[in-house]
């Protein structure tokens, strides 16, 4: 089942314990509805075709991997469902980290080295050089094996800054 948000409008002025933003959700390439919270410790609120949410929130309970956070010596916690709320969160986060990172690329020369869990940024004078294979070429001399993250797809680059921004 593909689940998707479109059009959202993320405002983080507005968030104080949720993320207030409001979003078109979409199933299998069909709006369903909107899907909104605002920000002051509530649920989402969802205004469209029920059943149909009902149906995907089910699916997702029963499709998407638990969670559980750490208890207090470390060990793992209760686990619990991914409901759909909860899957819109992380499609949420995904948005604003996505957009982020295309700000963070589009400014800097930004790589990892192989077995590091950080990413690290060089500015650079001119957006165009973010690309410049010349200006990659001499950042692989000086660290052999790194992951130039400007090189590599989208998603294989979200990926990457993902794993560092933890």
């Amino acid at each position: 089942m593909k689940i998707e948000l479109r059009s959202i409008e993320h405002h983080p002025s507005f968030s104080e314990e949720p993320e207030c933003y409001s979003a078109a959700l979409w199933i299998d390439g069909a709006c369903i509805g909107r899907v909104s919270n605002r920000g002051t410790g509530g649920a989402d609120d969802f205004h469209g075709d029920h059943a149909t949410f009902a149906k995907v929130d089910g699916w997702c309970r029963l499709n998407l991997p638990r969670w559980s956070f750490p208890g207090p010596d470390g060990e793992p916690g209760a686990e619990h469902e991914t409901d759909l709320e909860m899957h819109c969160g992380t499609l949420l986060a995904r948005h604003v980290g996505m957009k982020q990172m295309q700000r963070d690329l589009r400014a800097n020369l930004m790589f990892r080295e192989p077995g590091d869990r950080a990413h690290y940024m060089v500015k650079v004078r001119t957006p165009a050089k973010t690309t410049d294979p010349a200006v990659q070429i001499r950042l692989l001399a000086q660290y052999p094996g790194a992951i130039i993250l400007n090189a590599l797809p989208k998603d294989e680059a979200w990926t990457n800054y993902s794993e560092c921004s933890e």
